[in-house]
């Protein structure tokens, strides 16, 4: 279980709580990893920078690009995708 910013999140199904006891479940999408390393070597930018850009640690951008894990938040695909300058299309597999 994390906790960060008030919201505590559990890692087995995704689901959100924040301390008002509401629940929402966070809407995945499955992520293109090698569409999204290409962009970011197009950009000339290592892991560390895109990851800061988008706000999410390096290690989870690892595993979505190594396809450890396939699936992102939309928030996190979001923000990959402006960081990137691209539409978020681009990045993802429908």
């Amino acid at each position: 279980m994390i906790t960060a910013n008030r919201q505590v999140f559990t890692r087995h199904d995704r689901t959100l709580l924040t301390l008002s006891g509401v629940m929402k479940r966070q809407l995945l999408v499955h992520v293109d990893g090698v569409a999204l390393r290409a962009l970011r070597r197009g950009h000339a930018l290592r892991q560390a920078d895109l990851a800061a850009l988008a706000g999410i640690d390096t290690s989870y951008l690892s595993m979505l690009e190594t396809g450890r894990r396939t699936r992102a938040s939309l928030p996190v695909v979001d923000a990959l995708a402006e960081a990137l300058a691209v539409d978020k299309s681009s990045i993802t597999i429908n």
